[in-house]
């Protein structure tokens, strides 16, 4: 068996010219059948089609989407709560520690503290995070496998975990070449794409072997990202970039 036929990854071609009128760039959206096309192929594939739009107006549609605002924001919503959960995690314990020396039941005392010791210590070695934390996106493939993003100034780090109903378990961390924001994945493929605002391109991720794969210029302040069969946009500061 070649293994190399079997792992290779199935990337989508992205293109920035038609495939049958090859000198004419694709500079318009269909939405009816979510693909692009260029101005040659709308008499003859598109006519009936209602909504045909240039692609920059499809971007601003898609920036404007409430779905796109509001996936956006149950994203920034998780990573607060990651947040608030270590925070205040933290917090109980730095309290139980300063309080040792006015509980008066030995008895009690060394049970409380330890417990909350141990479950400290069990979440962290579960979840194996670093202290210097700011999960920034998350992704989740078919296989239910979870990947989260740390957008710290310290920490270039993808932390991946296997999810079931009943637990959480840690995989292991893929470090990048610097901090990663945005990440989603594209559907029916072993791949991942990881936007590195720092470094101006999105980062391809093989989600089976793990491996950093290749990677694309888009330019700077690369952040959110979102896929569309084989499409892939990434939000910029001014405007959604398709690749």
């Amino acid at each position: 068996m070649d293994l190399a036929s079997v792992i290779k990854p199935k990337i989508p071609n992205f293109k920035k010219f038609c495939e049958l009128h090859e000198e004419v760039s694709l500079d318009f959206y269909c939405t009816q059948h979510d693909t692009v096309c260029c101005r040659k192929c709308i008499p003859s594939k598109h006519q009936s089609c209602k909504d045909v739009l240039p692609l920059e107006f499809a971007s601003e549609h898609i920036k404007k989407s409430s779905l796109f605002d509001d996936t956006f924001r149950e994203f920034q919503n998780i990573a607060k709560t990651l947040d608030h959960l270590r925070k205040d995690c933290n917090d109980n314990i730095n309290e139980m520690e300063k309080s040792e020396s006015t509980i008066f039941v030995p008895q009690v005392q060394p049970v409380s503290i330890e417990s909350i010791l141990n479950l400290k210590k069990e979440t962290s070695t579960q979840l194996n995070l670093d202290d210097n934390l700011r999960i920034s996106d998350l992704a989740v493939t078919a296989d239910n496998t979870l990947f989260l993003c740390n957008y710290h100034i310290y920490e270039h780090k993808v932390y991946v975990y296997k999810t079931n109903l009943q637990n959480v378990t840690y995989n292991t961390a893929l470090r990048l070449p610097s901090e990663p924001y945005g990440i989603a994945i594209l559907k029916e493929t072993v791949k991942a794409v990881v936007t590195i605002p720092k470094q101006s391109y999105v980062q391809f991720i093989n989600t089976k072997s793990l491996k950093l794969d290749k990677t694309i210029e888009v330019g700077r302040d690369c952040n959110g990202i979102t896929t569309s069969e084989d499409n892939i946009a990434v939000r910029k500061t001014e405007e959604i970039k398709n690749i």
